[in-house]
């Protein structure tokens, strides 16, 4: 999932900047950080729950942090006027990089590519 993360957001980031500029491109860029951050931490997260050694801030910490993320983001949104749409792509990338990663596994395993 990572690889595809790293991809997509580099076509996107090309997107972006090509279709509408530096603000959108960058915009897009923050949405795809917080995206692959929080993604890395809720697999952390669930793999030492699955392993039964829940290391670091456990549940409540991870709601604090995705809460926290999310109140940076929007006063990013407010303070610097980014590019709203930008950033919301950026910040599917994750359930993109996901998804694409699902089919792809389908079409292989199912012989129909």
């Amino acid at each position: 999932i990572k690889k595809s993360q790293y991809i997509l957001t580099a076509a996107g980031l090309v997107a972006w900047f090509a279709s509408t500029g530096v603000q959108a491109g960058a915009s897009f860029a923050v949405g795809a950080l917080v995206s692959i951050v929080s993604f890395t931490l809720l697999d952390r997260l669930t793999a030492a729950i699955a392993g039964g050694a829940v290391s670091g801030p456990g549940l409540a910490g991870s709601a604090l942090r995705i809460l926290l993320i999310g109140g940076l983001l929007f006063g990013i949104l407010q303070i610097y006027k980014l590019h709203a749409i930008a950033i919301g792509t950026g910040l599917l990338i994750t359930v993109a990089a996901i998804t694409w990663e699902n089919l792809r596994g389908t079409l292989w395993n199912t012989n129909l590519v």
